[in-house]
């Protein structure tokens, strides 16, 4: 049975505008400041998503993407300090491609 296709969650949609083209083809990345909160959901949606695809479009962008999202990997304190942020994280995709219109 194949993996069911999961959706990027509406409420995480703006961590997407970070995204954008590796130099490695089919891979997505980017880096950003996160709060508590976002992190929580981050990391809950990449637990329910790993091993599977994940339809997402980076905001802005009508056209959307499939690809699996890679395990977050973080990079220390918030860059911006006093911005009630508490981790710096990158988010990233590999197997990127083509999803059609969303």
């Amino acid at each position: 049975m194949p993996n069911k296709i999961m959706e990027w969650p509406r409420e995480l949609e703006p961590l997407l505008a970070v995204l954008a083209p590796a130099d490695i083809e089919g891979v997505y990345r980017g880096e950003l400041d996160l709060d508590p909160k976002q992190i929580f959901a981050l990391n809950e949606f990449e637990a329910h998503a790993r091993h599977r695809q994940v339809r997402f479009s980076i905001p802005g962008s009508d056209a959307a993407l499939l690809g699996e999202m890679n395990t977050l990997i973080g990079l220390g304190p918030p860059r911006e300090a006093g911005s009630g942020r508490s981790a710096h994280v990158r988010i990233s995709f590999h197997g990127v491609k083509p999803a059609g219109p969303r």
